[in-house]
C-alpha cells in the first residue's frame, strides 16, 4: 500500500490536480471498476474527462456515482450527463442531515486506487480549489483487508436504498430535484455553493428515509469564554482576503531540433507577452563580424525541468538551468535552447511551462510529458490552438 497527497497549494498553483489524476486512472488498463461519492457535481468537470469516460464505457467498464444535492450545488446538467453515460447513478437524501463525502475509488483485478479528501466533482473541486486529498494506492490481493474496508463506504451506502436514504436517480427524481431546488442549472454555480447551504424547502415529495437519525451530542450547560489576547499583545488586525496574480501556464506541443533549439509559438507571445518577458532587451553575441546580432532575453530566465515518459517518476530532470532564449527577427521565430533535452524528448512531446513563484529564484518550472506518458492525453486537450505550419502536424498549444 503507497500513500500520497494533494496538498491545499497543489491545484491553485497547479503543481498537481485531481482531475489530472483521475485521468490518468481512467485512461489506465489496470482498472474497471469505478465508485464515485460526491457532495455536489457539475457538467463542466465531467466533460472535462468525457473522452476517457468513453473509453471506459467503450470498453464495458462500470461507473456507480452517489451524489448528494444539500448544498445547492449539484447542476441538472450533471445529473443529465451522468444519468446518460454511467451505469449507475444514486442520490443521497435526508432532509436536516448533509450528504458531505469525497471518494472516488478505482477497482481491478490486481490494484486498487483510492482517494479520500475535500475534492467535489465540480471545475473548482478537481482543477481550482485549496483542496486536501489523499491518494491510496492498493495491491490486491495483499491489501484485501484495507482495501475492503474503504469499499464498506460505499456497499453501506448502497444498501440505504431499501430505506430512501439512497435512491436511484431516474427522469422523475430529477424532475422533484429541479422542482424543489435541490438541483440547480449549471449556469447558476457560480451564485450558490457550500456557504449557502441547503435548500431552505425541504424535499416534501422525495421518499422518506427510514433511517434512524442520531442527535448532535449536547451544548455545554456553562457557555464558553470569549477569547481575549493576553495582557500586553494585540489582537490580530483583521484584514480582507488578498487578491493575487492569477498563475499563467503555457501548454504547447514541442519539436526539439538536433542543436538542442526549440521554437516556442510566436502566437502565444504576441498573446501574452509579460508571460516571456517580451520584448526582448539583450543581444547576442554573432560569432561572427559580420552576422546580425539577434533580440535575446537578458539574463536567461533560470528554470526546473522533468521529462515524464511512461513512469510516475521523471526520466530525466535539470535544476535551475539558464534557458537562452533569442528571437531571430528574420524568421519572426523565439527559440529557446536546451541541449540536454534533445535524447529525452521526442517531436510532439507537450511542454506545460509554469511561471515560477514570487520569492524563488526559479522564473518558469517546465515539465515535458512524452507521448508515452499516461498523462499526455490530458495536456493535449488543453492545446486548443492551433500554430501556423510545421511538418507533417502542425504543433499546438493552449493557456491555463
Amino acid at each position: 500500500m503507497k500513500v500520497s497527497f494533494i496538498h491545499a497549494l497543489d491545484q491553485p498553483l497547479n503543481k498537481q490536480r485531481l482531475a489530472h489524476h483521475l485521468a490518468a486512472a481512467l485512461n489506465s488498463s489496470r482498472f474497471d471498476r469505478l465508485y464515485i461519492v460526491v457532495a455536489a457535481v457539475s457538467r463542466a468537470a465531467l466533460l472535462r474527462l468525457d473522452d476517457f469516460f468513453v473509453k471506459w464505457t467503450q470498453e464495458k467498464k462500470r461507473i456507480t456515482a452517489i451524489y448528494g444535492v444539500d448544498i445547492a450545488a449539484t447542476s441538472i446538467e450533471g445529473l443529465q450527463y451522468s444519468m446518460q453515460t454511467f451505469s449507475e447513478v444514486y442520490i443521497a437524501r435526508i432532509p436536516g442531515i448533509r450528504f458531505h463525502p469525497k471518494m472516488y475509488i478505482f477497482k481491478g483485478k490486481s490494484d486498487g486506487l483510492v482517494f479520500y479528501g475535500s475534492n467535489n466533482f465540480t471545475v473548482p473541486g478537481t482543477e481550482l480549489n485549496f483542496e486536501a486529498c489523499v491518494r491510496i494506492d492498493y495491491s490486491l490481493p495483499a491489501d484485501n483487508v484495507t482495501f475492503q474496508e474503504q469499499m464498506r463506504g460505499v456497499e453501506e451506502l448502497l444498501v440505504e436504498e431499501k430505506s430512501n436514504t439512497v435512491y436511484k436517480l431516474t427522469g422523475d427524481v430529477l424532475s422533484l430535484l429541479e422542482e424543489e431546488g435541490l438541483a440547480v442549472p449549471e449556469k447558476a454555480l457560480g451564485k450558490v455553493g457550500e456557504t449557502t447551504g441547503a435548500s431552505p424547502k425541504p424535499a416534501s415529495k422525495l421518499p422518506k428515509s427510514s433511517l434512524k437519525k442520531i442527535p448532535p451530542s449536547a451544548m455545554p450547560k456553562k457557555k464558553l469564554a470569549p477569547t481575549v489576547p493576553p495582557v500586553g499583545m494585540k489582537a490580530p488586525p483583521v484584514i480582507a482576503s488578498p487578491v493575487s496574480e492569477s498563475v499563467e501556464v503555457l501548454v504547447m506541443q514541442v519539436k526539439p531540433h538536433h542543436n538542442g533549439e526549440i521554437l516556442l509559438s510566436k502566437v502565444a507571445v504576441d498573446q501574452n507577452p509579460t508571460f516571456f518577458g517580451w520584448p526582448f532587451t539583450g543581444k547576442t553575441v554573432p560569432k561572427l563580424a559580420d552576422n546580425v546580432a539577434y533580440p535575446q532575453r537578458d539574463p536567461d530566465p533560470v528554470v526546473d525541468v522533468a521529462v515524464y515518459g511512461d513512469a510516475v517518476k521523471p526520466v530525466f530532470s535539470l535544476s535551475a538551468y539558464g534557458l537562452n532564449t533569442v528571437y531571430y527577427s528574420k524568421k519572426h521565430e523565439i527559440r529557446i535552447t536546451c541541449s540536454p533535452l534533445i535524447p529525452h524528448v521526442p517531436e510532439y512531446s507537450i511542454m506545460v511551462m509554469k511561471r515560477g513563484l514570487q520569492g524563488t529564484s526559479l522564473d518558469y518550472d517546465i515539465e515535458i510529458y512524452r507521448p508515452d506518458s499516461s498523462m499526455y492525453p490530458v495536456w493535449l486537450a488543453a492545446c486548443n490552438q492551433t500554430m501556423p505550419g510545421g511538418g507533417a502536424a502542425a504543433r499546438k498549444f493552449g493557456w491555463l
